[in-house]
């Protein structure tokens, strides 16, 4: 069977099916069989991908968190960007941004930091495995958003200052799916296994 049809059987059970257990199960499954440890080198890439997309549908319609939006239509030279994020003191603080990808530059970086944030407050405090199965969705959609943000200003980003650390930023994100990956499905019951 190919992913595409693997992932489309996987949608419609989620969609026929409201057993917790099972829907756990088939997802574990998947993250197995597709994560990229299992992949060929020249494959790696793709199967990083097909993470995201399990990770995605998996967490569709379960999690706080909604997907980033990211426009599309050519941005106006005259429009400004500001990015507001609140800060450990409960304080905002607005950044002016230099252009719609700075912008997105700076929501990727605080869906990451965001979701590195929460895992690791479940590292240090033990939740029940229901808590963490639900928390750790609410993280993957918050990297999740990261890396899309990351891949359209790759894809369409010609400022070469942006550019330069978005590579990075979104390979350090792609290996953070892929540890949680790898810690949900070894993960002994009792909470996320550390790797």
């Amino acid at each position: 069977m190919s992913f595409k049809e693997d992932l489309q059987t996987f949608i419609d059970f989620l969609k026929n099916n409201d057993d917790h257990e099972s829907a756990k199960k088939e997802y574990r499954r998947l993250i197995k069989t597709y994560h990229p440890d299992h992949a060929p080198e020249q494959d790696k890439g793709l199967y990083n991908d097909y993470i995201l997309l399990i990770n995605k549908v998996y967490a569709a319609g379960k999690t706080k968190t909604k997907e980033t939006e990211i426009e599309t239509e050519p941005q106006s030279k005259s429009k400004v960007y500001t990015f507001t994020r609140k800060g450990f003191d409960g304080k905002d603080y607005v950044y002016k941004c230099a252009n719609y990808f700075d912008y997105l530059y700076k929501v990727a970086r605080n869906e990451y930091h965001t979701g590195h944030e929460m895992l690791h407050f479940h590292h240090l405090n033990y939740m029940d495995r229901k808590a963490i199965d639900q928390n750790s969705l609410e993280v993957m959609q918050h990297y999740w958003n990261a890396i899309k943000c990351y891949k359209f200003i790759l894809k369409n980003c010609k400022d070469p200052v942006i550019l330069s650390s978005t590579d990075f930023e979104l390979k350090m994100t792609q290996d953070a799916v892929n540890n949680l990956a790898r810690s949900l499905t070894a993960s002994d019951g009792k909470g996320l296994a550390i790797s």
